[in-house]
């Protein structure tokens, strides 16, 4: 056994004294494996009140031992490491950062229950890791702690974890299972990402849906249970694989970035915007995403909602929007058409800036809604045509922020009058239309749309 002793005394105020004293020695496990460690003690004395020598002083002792980062380990780990419960009479409760990154001949790793901390990146890069015990009494796993360790197939959690940071599992190709998971955990950004999780059962989780899905390539459809009421932020943030998700009718919040790099979803089921409120950048990056119900939406449109969803062609603000926030639907750079209702009085700095491809906007006020300068961007401006209510369109060029070069009025007998359905015999593709004639849907069925009338191939359906 080698050792280092030092002391160091610190005194930040005449009625607090600290002392500190550490002990590094490096001791074997029972598997001839040489491991570092450190005694770590704190004396705290703080002042309390007044003895005949003018003091009484308040002692607070702190002893912890921490497992530590060697580079050597690397090298020398072999096979299964059993981290022991204590080393000279103290408990080993703390492994210190990047402890065992890259030990790729580590296979079994058994961490006893004392540990409260697996700090960052303690088995980075483990690749050997097949069999892993989390112990009860184990509070936090930091970040990228396991990440790479592509052999691990299960883990089982204990029932005091508290936190999962961010990527903690990342990498993990062969993980398919988590046994024990607290869905009420604090979780970091992917900390499954890149993790089959193929026999994960999910249909137990209520409340909050957590983010064991993000960064998730392979799954291409979900279903989530009633019972949950919110997605986490980030919640299925970069799942590039996932085509269609079913919400439950309970879901009153979708979190932020909650499908930030969908690129491949193409249908959201069961979305009620008018019990569901949606934070910022919920859709961005959705290019396979072309429509979605906003018929449920009224009062304000908060900021960033939609911004960067690449994939919405169109879009149909119902009555009762009153104001549109900061970017909202900035940089949808697919958006065509967007058709604003009567009740709108406000919008924000750079609403539909970055919106390159708008060449419609359809504005059924009576009076032009206030706007800044920038709330559309001069390009668009310049190649867009602002639609009016009659007899609105000298107001609107005087007004502040809508100097389209382009405003036509609209006629009192805007929208569908009637649908003619040709009979040339050839097949055609179907379409879901509402009553302004606006495309919202594939195909003829208007299951899982809001309550209305819709047209489809001819026919008028009432939801």
């Amino acid at each position: 056994m080698t050792a280092i002793i030092g002391m160091i005394w610190l005194f930040p105020s005449y009625a607090m004294q600290i002392y500190q004293d550490y002990d590094i020695f490096t001791e074997e496990t029972e598997d001839g494996i040489p491991l570092k460690y450190m005694i770590y003690t704190e004396v705290n004395e703080e002042e309390a009140g007044m003895d005949e020598f003018g003091h009484i002083y308040k002692r607070d002792t702190t002893v912890t031992c921490h497992l530590m980062n060697d580079q050597s380990y690397r090298y020398g780990a072999v096979g299964r490491l059993k981290i022991p419960e204590s080393v000279h009479g103290q408990p080993v409760t703390y492994i210190d950062e990047k402890a065992f990154e890259g030990c790729s001949m580590i296979t079994e790793v058994v961490i006893p229950n004392t540990v409260k901390n697996l700090s960052n990146m303690v088995f980075y890069g483990c690749r050997g890791i097949v069999a892993l015990t989390l112990p009860e009494g184990l509070e936090t796993i930091g970040v990228s702690t396991f990440e790479g360790c592509k052999k691990i197939e299960t883990v089982t959690f204990p029932s005091t974890l508290r936190k999962i940071g961010q990527c903690a599992f990342y990498g993990c190709s062969g993980l398919r299972d988590l046994v024990n998971l607290d869905f009420s955990v604090e979780f970091g950004v992917k900390p499954f990402g890149g993790c089959p999780l193929t026999d994960f059962d999910y249909s137990t989780v209520r409340g909050t849906f957590p983010p064991v899905f993000a960064g998730n390539e392979g799954i291409t459809s979900i279903m989530l249970p009633e019972g949950v009421t919110a997605l986490s932020s980030n919640a299925f943030m970069g799942c590039s694989g996932l085509k269609s998700i079913t919400l439950p009718t309970t879901l009153t919040r979708v979190g932020f970035a909650a499908f930030s790099g969908c690129a491949s979803l193409e249908q959201v089921n069961g979305l009620d915007l008018s019990v569901t409120s949606l934070e910022n950048h919920v859709f961005y990056g959705c290019t396979s995403l072309k429509y979605a119900d906003f018929s449920g939406i009224s009062g304000s449109i908060c900021d960033y909602v939609f911004y960067g969803w690449d994939g919405l062609e169109c879009a149909s603000l119902p009555e009762g929007v009153t104001s549109i926030g900061k970017e909202t639907f900035k940089n949808c750079s697919c958006l065509s058409r967007i058709d604003l209702p009567s009740t709108l009085a406000v919008m924000e700095n750079e609403t539909f800036a970055g919106c390159t491809n708008l060449k419609d906007v359809y504005l059924y006020a009576a009076a032009p809604p206030m706007i800044p300068d920038d709330c559309f961007s001069p390009e668009t401006k310049a190649v867009c045509t602002l639609h009016v209510c009659a007899g609105m369109r000298q107001l609107f060029e005087v007004a502040p922020g809508w100097d389209f070069a382009s405003i036509v009025e609209m006629d009192e007998e805007q929208g569908i009058g009637a649908v003619v359905n040709g009979d040339s015999g050839v097949a055609k593709e179907k379409y879901v239309y509402d009553l302004l004639g606006l495309k919202i849907a594939n195909g003829n069925s208007v299951r899982g749309l809001a309550k209305g009338l819709y047209i489809s191939d001819g026919k008028k359906y009432v939801r």
